[in-house]
């Protein structure tokens, strides 16, 4: 099967993956751990590796994304 690449809203990576393996969707979105400074505080978070982009494996309908509103677009090349 081929894997395909969703481009989705700006920080919405993590909850379009979440929504897909709910539906029994297989993808993949990778995470990395960074720590981020607020003005009180350091903490450490997981953040998308590519922002916006979530990869997703054997569906390439666009139809079966209708339903989410942090969907966009597939992204496409020529070959």
């Amino acid at each position: 099967m081929n894997w395909y690449v969703l481009y989705t809203k700006p920080k919405w990576e993590k909850k379009v993956a979440e929504q897909l393996q709910a539906i029994g969707i297989d993808c993949y979105c990778p995470l990395v751990m960074k720590e981020r400074q607020w003005s009180d505080r350091k903490k450490k978070v997981e953040v998308p590796l590519f922002n916006s982009y979530v990869f997703i494996k054997g569906v390439n309908e666009k139809a079966r994304f209708k339903d989410f509103n942090s969907f966009v677009a597939f992204l496409q090349y020529n070959n």
